[in-house]
């Protein structure tokens, strides 16, 4: 019996090893690691990155929740122009998140608006204020190591 409840007693002090390895929230972690880079995107493109969006689901087909901080840059002297637009991808290795680079320059605008089933949901947008004209939807995913856009 004495075996028995120090196997017991070993199992249960594991626990909590195995579920709590990842320690913060994804989105927490990714802006974590985001943050510091936002000085030196600011130096430069010359701007001021606005606050970032975080968008949560598995990209890598893992099942673990990956992350997307998704960030403008508007210029130091205000108005409503948008100098750059990115997206940082995070990968969630079971541990932490880890940075795997940012989206391409894809040719359009547009505006992340959830990750479905392992694709990036997207708002194709105009170009120009106010910025948010929809002209069309997308859906991008992430394949060996690159975002891609998904054809219909």
């Amino acid at each position: 019996m004495k075996k028995f409840n120090t196997h017991m007693l070993t199992l249960l002090l594991c626990i909590p090893v195995f579920v709590f390895a990842q320690k913060r929230l994804p989105a927490d972690e990714a802006l974590k690691l985001f943050k510091p880079t936002i000085p030196a995107i600011e130096k430069q493109t010359k701007g001021i990155v606005q606050e970032p969006n975080v968008f949560i689901g598995d990209i890598n087909g893992d099942k673990k929740p990956d992350c997307i901080v998704s960030y403008v840059v508007t210029p130091k002297e205000g108005g409503n122009a948008i100098m750059q637009h990115t997206s940082v991808i995070y990968l969630n290795t079971g541990n932490g998140m880890r940075n795997a680079g940012s989206f391409p320059d894809l040719k359009f605008c547009y505006g992340i608006s959830a990750i479905k089933d392992g694709l990036i949901m997207i708002d194709k947008i105009k170009c120009a204020p106010p910025y948010m004209e929809v002209t069309g939807r997308g859906k991008l995913a992430y394949r060996d190591g690159k975002i891609v856009e998904v054809k219909k």
